[in-house]
């Protein structure tokens, strides 16, 4: 959806993907691209209703504790809403710049005092990281108030057009329609490359069921696996 062929200036190239650099399980599911001989899209497979991992187990458990204990810390903390505040655009910087942006977390505090001046700051990489934060506000606010039923494909494509409003290179609120890739400048030489676009919407669909769990105890797979797989 995003477009990460911006990522190709941020990566260094460290020879093209080999289909025999898969795991044997993808392997099986890598598609061609067409007329571009030796090149194949990584298709991931469905994401499993349930997972065999009883070795986790105890991990899942440890850190279902934690989140408990942080939750119950923010619930105490007068300064809760500032901290969420702050991380929320640690989040925004570190995602901006995967995508080449040079703002700093610094840069984004600074941007966002300067916005009440007369005459807004011309900074269109600040600007770009404020519309991740601002982005994700509205989604959270969103899913508060109509609960899990709202997290689909739908919110996802209006954050996305929120996100890259102005960046038509980027088709905002769409899925992408082109094949993409990471690292290289052009196909052959890419180190990976993501699914094409014709499989986009079913992977998204797919993602989607994920997402919208259900809590803990009616869905064998964990709140905490889900999270890490999407």
């Amino acid at each position: 959806m995003l477009g990460i062929s911006s990522l190709n200036n941020n990566i260094a190239i460290q020879g093209s993907m080999r289909k025999t650099d898969l795991h044997p399980s993808l392997q099986a599911t890598v598609v061609p691209i067409h007329g571009r001989g030796g090149c194949y899209a990584v298709v991931p497979h469905p994401v499993p209703a349930t997972i065999d991992a009883p070795e986790c187990a105890a991990l899942f458990r440890m850190a279902a504790r934690e989140l408990e204990v942080i939750a119950r810390i923010l619930g105490r903390c007068p300064y809760e809403v500032l901290l969420l505040r702050a991380l929320n655009r640690r989040e925004a910087v570190a995602s901006s710049q995967i995508e080449g942006s040079r703002t700093g977390f610094d840069d984004l505090l600074l941007y966002e005092m300067d916005l009440t001046d007369e005459v807004p700051p011309d900074d269109a990489d600040a600007s770009e990281t404020l519309a991740y934060v601002t982005a994700a506000r509205y989604g959270d606010e969103l899913v508060r108030a109509q609960g899990q039923g709202a997290l689909n494909c739908e919110l996802l494509l209006e954050l996305h057009e929120r996100l890259l409003s102005g960046q038509a290179r980027y088709t905002p609120g769409h899925f992408r329609t082109i094949q993409n890739r990471i690292g290289g400048i052009r196909l052959e030489d890419a180190v990976f490359i993501p699914p094409p676009p014709e499989e986009v919407g079913r992977l998204m669909s797919d993602l989607e069921i994920l997402l919208r769990y259900q809590q803990d105890g009616n869905m064998v797979t964990s709140v905490l696996m889900r999270a890490a797989i999407a």
